[in-house]
């Protein structure tokens, strides 16, 4: 059990040493850490992006920014 857990730490303490540089970065490093393919990162990111302009959209019309 605390064994997982050393696992899971040091797997997320590799990913955050390195995502200094951002998103390009921690992409790269999802890839390889985790074996995802490079296309649902890339459609996460498109996805992220159409969210959070849906959501800003809706900010500005309500005049809340």
């Amino acid at each position: 059990m605390v064994l997982e857990y050393l696992k899971l730490f040091v797997t997320f303490a590799k990913i955050g040493m390195f995502t200094i540089g951002g998103g390009y970065a921690i992409a790269t490093l999802l890839i390889w850490q985790f074996g995802l393919s490079p296309i649902y990162i890339v459609l996460a990111g498109i996805l992220g992006g159409l969210v959070y302009t849906l959501w800003l959209k809706e900010k500005i019309m309500n005049k809340e920014v």
